[in-house]
């Protein structure tokens, strides 16, 4: 159960709300929604910064600034158990359930340890240790609706269409907010052009050279290595033979012999959004 509770910037009184206590961030928050509500006075304190943060799945993302604040946590009880901090929080532009993060920087500042267990933080005081309950009453997880997830599924697959009647397997997602009208002039448009698409191996071969070409970005001057081959599970390597059997009848690959530079294959999942198949585009 994630911790979230409120907090007061100094300079004015004004209290955020849904502020989550994550120790597993290395820096604090605030998200643009939060942001574009405080008083000119404290965004025109906005510092630019070309620094960019990490998300946990490897996605990097661009803060908008920096925006540096005095910020107080209060007791429940408000018997005068207050610590405040002077704290620099990152802007982002990122959609999220909660106004601020405070991550380990604030953590430290504050002085709060938190207890997901017991769903609370303390912080020690001038005069005494203070306690704030997290106002959250319900796990993240219990929030998904299941029958809303298959009706979200079946609305999906009602909007999926083929276009190339060669490969019915390769369905096409058309939005469900665009008119009858104006679905019917796309999916005409798509069926018109659908030559440009690469529907096979096949298809993604005969591109000039001086149009596309793609290179194994090296340093010639290091030395090549080769890796140690890595096991694989027996349905990955009968899927990987498959797949590369596909590239090498197309000609993308060729078999090479005395190799000086070796790396493992490695098996990704296929580009694909609620069931839809991610066409390639040939140039």
């Amino acid at each position: 159960m994630p911790i979230v509770v409120s907090c007061r910037i100094v300079e004015n009184g004004i209290t955020i709300m849904k502020v989550h206590v994550d120790n597993g961030s290395s820096v604090d928050i605030l998200y643009e929604q939060c942001f574009i509500q405080l008083p000119e006075s404290i965004r025109v304190t906005l510092k630019p910064t070309a620094a960019s943060l990490t998300g946990f799945a490897g996605e990097s993302s661009l803060p908008i600034g920096v925006l540096p604040l005095d910020v107080e946590l209060v007791d429940d009880n408000d018997d005068g158990l207050v610590r405040r901090a002077r704290l620099d929080f990152y802007v982002m532009r990122t959609s999220s359930r909660y106004n601020m993060l405070l991550g380990r920087t604030a953590l430290g500042k504050l002085g709060i340890v938190p207890s997901t267990i017991h769903g609370m933080i303390k912080f020690t005081t001038r005069k005494g240790v203070a306690t704030i309950n997290s106002t959250s009453k319900v796990p993240i997880c219990a929030a998904v609706n299941v029958k809303s997830a298959a009706q979200e599924t079946a609305k999906v697959a009602e909007n999926m269409v083929v276009v190339n009647p060669a490969y019915p397997e390769q369905k096409i997602k058309v939005g469900s907010n665009f008119s009858a009208d104006t679905r019917k002039q796309i999916m005409q448009l798509l069926v018109q052009y659908m030559d440009i698409f690469a529907w096979c191996e096949n298809d993604m071969t005969g591109v000039p050279r001086n149009i596309a070409e793609h290179r194994l970005n090296v340093n010639p001057a290091l030395k090549p290595v080769v890796q140690k081959s890595r096991g694989m599970a027996p349905d990955r390597v009968k899927r990987l033979c498959e797949e590369v059997t596909k590239l090498v009848r197309a000609g993308i690959l060729r078999e090479a012999q005395y190799q000086s530079w070796i790396a493992n294959p490695v098996l990704v999942k296929s580009l694909m959004v609620h069931g839809e198949c991610v066409l390639i585009l040939k140039i």
